[in-house]
């Protein structure tokens, strides 16, 4: 009866070891089957991230490109822009020499005018 009772304890130390076992190793699997859910679930949020960013990546190329031809454009602008203005400085200088000519030559038709024009007193 002493050994059917060491037999017994053995057998239920075993049972309840290998219960025990199965419980961590199913927690364990378990656990593991969750983590790798988890890192699977990372894996795809990074994939999609970089999906995002790569189209980011293309607009925000897209956007600069527009920008630079923009600059381009509005550079152009601003140097036709000086040249108008230049050319018309260049007109108002021909237009002020002109003025002064015409001044200078009223000047001497006046002058002129007043020659003939007063009497002569003759003596």
């Amino acid at each position: 009866m002493k050994v059917l009772f060491k037999l017994n304890i053995t057998v239920l130390f075993f049972c309840v070891l290998a219960f025990v076992n199965n419980d961590i190793v199913g927690q364990s699997k378990k656990k593991l089957k969750e983590e790798i859910q988890h890192k699977q679930e990372e894996i795809e949020n990074a994939n999609n991230l970089l999906k995002e960013t790569k189209k980011h990546k293309q607009s925000s190329l897209y956007r600069l490109n527009i920008l630079q031809k923009r600059v381009t454009l509005r550079n152009e602008l601003i140097s036709q822009l000086n040249q108008q203005v230049n050319n018309l400085e260049t007109k108002i200088s021909d237009h002020k020499k002109q003025i002064n000519r015409l001044e200078n030559k009223v000047e001497k038709l006046k002058k002129n005018y007043e020659k003939f024009s007063s009497p002569k007193v003759v003596l």
